[in-house]
């Protein structure tokens, strides 16, 4: 759509595991560093006939586009159904190939799905039968076929040696060795094809992708062992670890709330050892023998969460009713742990709003949260499954008593059950928009930026995280995810200022599908998500509120208008009016634009509308002037 404007100004202006806080790492991760994009070159813009390039970046490597936002571009395909918009993809990559950089042969369709109004599609890039790691072309697709948002991390890469000495076995072995964990479980293995950057190509290895959860130490580890020569390429603890803590029958927030009463969704119970569970409002009905005594047992396990803790026995209740009303009540004032009780309630709140209020359903499972874990009493943690909270130790209290660091810790497993495995790593940018995604959304949702705060003994005025602040980008990032999150959470959070806590909450859970890994894809998918038309290049409902809580944190086009005029000459010609012509390109979009004359010596400013003549360019004419008169504009 198009973004009026009232008046311009012209002027020069000069899968994983993941908590709330830092980690101390013993053992050195193994990373690769993939270059950023970078401007593409004019001449090949012109080469592919694209037109009108809002961001427009190559892999400085390969050459490939790496985001192309522009006028659509069409497949031929109407889209109205989620085949439709697979075959629109995979017609994309067979007439596009030059941008994606590799042949449509060489990608699969990964997912495809309607978001909002509009369809995405992401299509893995592979070499025969096995998958490259962390390369994907990201589209998003209108009704017509077009694409209007492209995304890629794909790398080009020469023929590839596929040949495979090591087993998995040994593989394995080579990767616990560089660990030495005292327990260890692995939960992915798989060959795959590793894109390793050179200075002029990437050079492709088959390597084993290895995945483990780890005690002592704790981690979810990843690694890439060269499947020829069993070298180590990648290793990475994908487990950051977090602070924080709670408490209550519930507590709706802090430990030292005054506690609620609120109901037990979807906890398992047994009558006369019949089975059943509540509902969200923890009601249930028709259960158990006629007759009316009847035997009750129940414990904090239900469907979307089970309760464990490492050091003492979870709640539990049996006994026996002599009417058919059976109303139970989890008392903290008994000898039941509070943890536990409010790390049920919480874990049970905060799945209900991701499934009802977001939409999200793939938390439909029974997730492990774990009360006191033993290895590290002052942190807190996503494992890739399930979420664990230290008992508290010297710095910080209980963190299972506090409901933001609860929810920050579930959003880190929405996060990763929304991203591909390898699309989001735990470091730099990527890390830090993981992080953002765990305190944005709690923070929002309890209207208060400040996130952790009263979890320390030191002080209960202070706090982890502010997401109202002034941080900028790349001022601001130390590269620290966690820190560097307040950056482009401050951006959401000025973006929420201005639209509301609903509609934006909706925008920053839909981006994540598009699967943006730095600050700024994180900007445009937004925007993807906003667009009501198609076509990002016309600007969106609310692109410049987005722009500008971007472009407050130092993320975008650090001009939003650019115009391109050569200025009149003195003329002696009275009989034909001046007329001035400009190229005018706005990222939001304009509707109409004014030249502004007046005559040297008088004080009244004339207005007249100019007329847009082709793409960018436009036009209007000043009447003409006697001779001696001076005209500025």
């Amino acid at each position: 759509m198009k973004i009026s404007l009232a008046m311009i100004i012209i002027a020069s202006l000069g899968v994983c595991a993941f908590a709330l806080m830092p980690t101390q790492k013993t053992i050195p991760d193994i990373r690769i560093e993939y270059p950023n994009g970078i401007p593409a070159d004019e001449n090949l813009i012109k080469e592919l006939d694209i037109e009108r390039p809002l961001v427009s970046k190559i892999d400085p490597i390969s050459k490939n586009f790496v985001m192309l936002i522009c006028e659509p571009l069409a497949t031929g395909i109407s889209v109205s159904n989620v085949n439709n918009a697979r075959t629109a993809a995979l017609e994309f990559a067979q007439k596009y190939s030059r941008i994606i950089g590799v042949p449509a042969e060489q990608l699969r369709i990964e997912n495809a799905e309607k978001i909002t109004k509009f369809w995405n599609v992401s299509l893995h890039q592979k070499y025969e039968q096995y998958d490259v790691i962390g390369s994907r072309v990201m589209l998003r697709i209108n009704n017509l076929g077009e694409i209007f948002y492209f995304n890629s991390t794909v790398k080009p890469m020469a023929k590839i040696s596929l040949d495979k000495k090591l087993s998995l076995d040994d593989a394995s072995e080579i990767a616990l060795s560089y660990i030495e964990p005292q327990i260890h479980i692995r939960t992915k293995q798989y060959l795959a094809v590793a894109p390793i950057p050179s200075k002029d190509k990437y050079i492709g290895r088959l390597v084993w992708y290895l995945e483990f959860r780890t005690k002592m130490p704790l981690g979810l580890w990843v690694f890439w062992v060269d499947a020829e020569n069993g070298k180590l390429l990648y290793v990475a603890n994908e487990m950051p670890k977090a602070s924080g803590s709670i408490t209550g029958n519930y507590f709706p927030n802090y430990y030292d709330d005054t506690p609620l009463v609120g109901p037990f969704p979807y906890e398992g119970f047994t009558v006369d050892g019949h089975s059943g569970t509540t509902d969200w409002d923890g009601n249930f009905v028709g259960v158990g023998s006629t007759g009316s005594s009847h035997t009750f047992h129940t414990t904090l396990s239900g469907t979307y969460c089970v309760i464990d803790d490492n050091s003492y026995p979870v709640a539990e209740y049996t006994g026996n009713y002599t009417s058919d009303t059976i109303n139970f009540f989890w008392d903290m004032s008994a000898s039941w742990r509070q943890d536990q009780i409010n790390l049920y309630y919480h874990t049970n709140w905060i799945h209900h709003w991701v499934k009802t209020f977001l939409g999200y359903n793939a938390m439909d499972y029974q997730m492990p949260a774990v009360c006191n874990d033993p290895y590290d009493e002052d942190n807190a943690y996503w494992d890739g499954y399930g979420i664990n909270f230290g008992g508290g130790g010297t710095a910080l209290y209980n963190l299972a008593l506090f409901a933001d660091i609860i929810y920050h810790e579930y959003t880190h497993g929405v996060t990763h059950h929304i991203y591909p495995g390898d699309a989001l790593p735990y470091t730099g940018q990527s890390g830090a928009i993981d992080e953002a995604l765990s305190d944005y959304f709690p923070c929002s949702i309890f209207d208060d930026p400040l996130m952790g705060e009263r979890a320390y003994r030191s002080s209960p005025t202070e706090y982890m995280r502010n997401l109202n602040n002034s941080n900028r980008y790349p001022d601001d990032f130390v590269g620290e995810v966690h820190y560097d999150g307040q950056i482009v959470a401050g951006a959401w959070w000025d973006i929420r200022s201005e639209l509301g806590a609903e509609y934006t909450d909706s925008l920053v859970h839909f981006a994540r599908f598009s699967y943006p890994a730095t600050f700024e894809e994180f900007l445009y998918a937004i925007l993807g998500v906003d667009d009501d038309d198609g076509n990002l290049s016309n600007g969106t409902p609310n692109a410049g509120v987005i722009y500008n809580s971007f472009h407050n944190h130092g993320i975008g086009p650090e001009n939003f208008l650019t115009i391109e005029h050569t200025p009149l000459t003195s003329t002696e010609d009275t009989l034909t009016p001046l007329t001035v012509e400009a190229e005018i390109i706005s990222i939001l979009g304009v509707d109409s634009i004014v030249v502004a004359y007046r005559i040297l010596g008088e004080m009244i400013w004339y207005y007249i509308p100019m007329t847009n003549t082709t793409d960018d360019n436009w036009s209007a004419e000043i009447p003409r002037q006697p001779l001696g008169t001076t005209v500025q504009y």
